[in-house]
Parts: structure tokens; sequence; C-alpha cells
């Protein structure tokens, strides 16, 4: 068994143990979350709701590379809303690293 191989089998069994979901493109994934940061950020002209949420998904959930989520798509976890800021692939790695940002953010 590969390195990636154990590594996607380890990130299903972590699935089964802290079930995680996002909603993206009118279905729900699994994922495990990395992080989740709420903090109020002073900004020029007032405060400003900062959120960020880190999310790893498997890359076999999706049918081809064509179907997996993409920069400044929307997706829903636990009830808030969140825009896809940057999208991590690491090298020879069974799995997505979606970097959100809260939706109401400047785009």
């Amino acid at each position: 068994m590969t390195a990636a191989q154990v590594h996607a089998q380890s990130l299903a069994q972590l699935e089964t143990l802290d079930p995680g979901v996002f909603t993206w493109n009118g279905a729900d994934w699994p994922c495990l979350n990395s992080s989740t940061r709420r903090r109020k950020a002073l900004e020029p002209g007032g405060f400003s709701l900062d959120a960020d949420l880190i999310l790893f998904v498997r890359a076999e959930h999706f049918a081809s590379a064509a179907a997996q989520p993409q920069l400044k798509q929307l997706l829903t976890f636990e009830s808030r809303s969140y825009r896809i800021d940057e999208i991590v692939y690491p090298s020879g790695t069974p799995f997505l690293k979606l970097l959100c940002v809260a939706a109401a953010r400047g785009a």
C-alpha cells in the first residue's frame, strides 16, 4: 500500500469518527475541518467580520477535477456561508484543502 493510499484510508476513518459535512453545488460532502476562526477586525470605516474556515476533502468524492469545488464558489458549513478563497492540492495526496472566508467579506 502506498503512502497516498494509507493517507486516504486514514482520512476516511477520521470522517467516521468526527463527521463533518459541507454543502456545495446542491449536495452534502463529507469533510474534516481544521479550523474555524471568527473575529471582528477594525478596518477603515469600522469593524468588519472576519471568518476563516479550512476544510480537508478527499478527492475521490468527486468524479473528476472538473467536478471539484472551484475558487470563489460558495459553500455552507455549520449553517454559515463561506466563499472558497484558495484551493491547495498537496502533491501526491488524496485530498483538497479548501481555504474559505466569510461569504459577506469582500470578493
